[in-house]
């Protein structure tokens, strides 16, 4: 099982060089540990870097699931477990066919809650929770 889409990656890197200013208000009650316990209930110019964001974007990638893990005792206050994907992006089918290790990008959904029932293919359940992120669209099964 795979799927054919159109795969987005998103590479955030801090400018070495340039620097924005925000104001930034720190709540009354920070703990005495907090490095901003100086400005609680403050108002107060901090200087940040900017964030740069590059964009690659491979049309009619071929996805392949690595592997899933479901945390059967982890779950959250709606009953959601955790289940964590990772998977291998391709340039293309071909690619993947030819040998398994030209692999494009590899990525992964860590930290995701999710409903999962115990009569859920689970292998199925990564495939749709993979399908519905943000940056894989126009999905089509293999």
């Amino acid at each position: 099982m795979a799927i054919f889409a159109d795969y987005t990656r998103y590479i955030n890197t801090v400018s070495e060089t340039e620097t924005f200013e925000q104001e930034v208000t720190y709540p009354v009650n920070l703990p005495e540990h907090d490095l901003k316990y100086e400005f609680r209930g403050q108002t107060v110019i901090e200087t940040f870097p900017v964030i740069n964001t590059e964009t690659f974007v491979i049309k009619n990638a071929y996805i392949v699931i690595k592997s899933y893990i479901f945390y059967k005792f982890v779950k959250n206050e709606n009953g959601e477990n955790l289940f964590d994907i990772q998977y291998s992006v391709y340039n293309n089918k071909e690619d993947y066919l030819a040998s398994p290790s030209l692999i494009a990008y590899e990525d992964d959904i860590i930290g995701s809650f999710h409903l999962i029932s115990s009569e859920d293919d689970l292998r199925k359940k990564a495939y749709e929770i993979l399908k519905n992120q943000i940056n894989i669209t126009n999905v089509i099964d293999d």
